[in-house]
């Protein structure tokens, strides 16, 4: 999957009108690894976008300008490194899952004070669906969250639904 980042600087000025930088698809040459960073950032986060550019040994105070070979090679990176992120959250998310009532997920409706066994069906899904909306807020999507750091969301979805449910 390519994501398409757009270069405004280089763009002509307009609503809607901006050069798409594309991994592989005809990404400009000429930016510096500052204005790279202003590229990542909105598609990949600040996160990845920072660990990619210092992977790559592009210094952010050097006023050099990038190649098109290392534009895209920032921006593939990018892109690998949103996809292993995409993995961890999801490996996060499906071993806390109320529905599969698993080990990790025991282990946060004790620590809730709760037993597992007394929550309904309905409840698990409302659980489930406030562990998404805690996941989204911590921006799983741009950066992996991994057990350690899911448990606490999954602890405030379950807190969450429990006050409303009791």
């Amino acid at each position: 999957m390519m994501t398409s980042l757009h270069n405004s600087a280089a763009a002509p000025a307009g609503p809607g009108v901006a050069r798409p930088l594309r991994a592989g698809a005809g990404s400009p040459s000429g930016a510096t690894a500052q204005a790279l960073l202003g590229m990542l950032c909105p598609a990949f986060g600040s996160a990845v976008a920072h660990s990619v550019l210092q992977a790559l040994g592009h210094d952010l105070g050097n006023p050099r300008a990038l190649t098109r070979q290392e534009i895209e090679t920032a921006v593939s990176a990018a892109e690998i490194s949103r996809t292993a992120m995409s993995g961890l959250s999801f490996l996060s998310r499906i071993l806390l899952l109320a529905e599969g009532d698993g080990a990790a997920f025991h282990a946060c409706v004790a620590a809730a004070g709760v037993d597992p066994e007394t929550l309904s069906v309905d409840t698990r899904a409302r659980i489930d669906g406030a562990f998404a909306l805690e996941m989204a807020a911590a921006g799983s999507d741009r950066r992996g969250v991994d057990l350690r750091a899911a448990q606490p969301l999954m602890q405030r979805a379950i807190g969450s639904v429990l006050s409303r449910t009791w």
